[in-house]
């Protein structure tokens, strides 16, 4: 009795992984079972299996099925290689790494953005940690915030100049004014130059050629007391 015992128990440890192979593969077999076949799945990289007509197929488990996202768990036909090695989806029929490849980053299409880089199946900046989607992008290998940031005002490399706006507002380069909800960009030029604020004068976009505060140049001042006027950038005695 414990010799039958024992034939059978060696006989189930080795033909049911043969029999499960020749499933795996697209053989048919008698001995091929949902458990079994979720079990061999798993151990080649899938999410689960499952029996159809005696043959066992492999799948990926599909996005948020298991409660989160993780590169591997994502339906994509991979049958159609036949199986492909774990790190690998099957792309269009064809086996790619998706570990590290940025056109296909832990899921088949999922394109990483400027600047990242495919590690582990995740688009990550700098290869560290990923940009906040709308606020922030990755720049120089690193997550800024391109809402207000001067150096990246808008999109990397966008730098705020001071003659046109040295402030970054919403992704928009302006020209600070004190108690002015709506600040603008001004153009740059001597007709409308972003002037700072001075002890004696508002800052904000001024025509250096009439502006008595910011008469030529910014902050330089025409003699307010002595009744001096801005004309054509030079300070000079008003006419009674």
């Amino acid at each position: 009795m414990r010799l039958l015992f024992r034939f059978l128990l060696l006989s189930v440890f080795f033909v049911t992984p043969t029999a499960l192979s020749g499933c795996a593969t697209g053989g048919t077999s008698a001995a091929c079972d949902d458990m079994a076949c979720s079990s061999y799945c798993r151990q080649e990289g899938y999410g689960w299996g499952e029996c159809i007509q005696g043959a066992c197929l492999c799948h990926y488990t599909p996005v948020g099925e298991d409660g989160g996202w993780h590169p591997w768990h994502h339906g994509d036909g991979g049958d159609e290689c036949g199986g492909c090695p774990w790190g690998e989806l099957c792309c269009n029929g064809i086996c790619t790494p998706v570990e590290d490849d940025p056109l296909n980053c832990g899921a088949c299409g999922r394109v990483c953005k400027e600047g990242e880089q495919c590690i582990d199946g995740w688009c990550l900046c700098g290869g560290v940690t990923s940009c906040y989607e709308g606020i922030e992008k990755c720049c120089d290998g690193m997550c800024v915030n391109i809402l207000y940031d001067f150096n990246h005002c808008g999109d990397c490399g966008i730098q705020c100049a001071d003659e046109t706006g040295p402030e970054c507002l919403e992704g928009e380069c302006v020209c600070p004014v004190v108690g002015e909800p709506n600040p603008r960009a001004c153009a740059g030029t001597y007709e409308d130059m972003c002037c700072p604020r001075t002890f004696l004068a508002s800052g904000g976009c001024k025509d250096l050629g009439n502006d008595r505060a910011h008469c030529g140049e910014c902050g330089h001042s025409c003699d307010f007391f002595n009744g001096e006027v801005c004309f054509m950038g030079q300070c000079a005695l008003g006419q009674d």
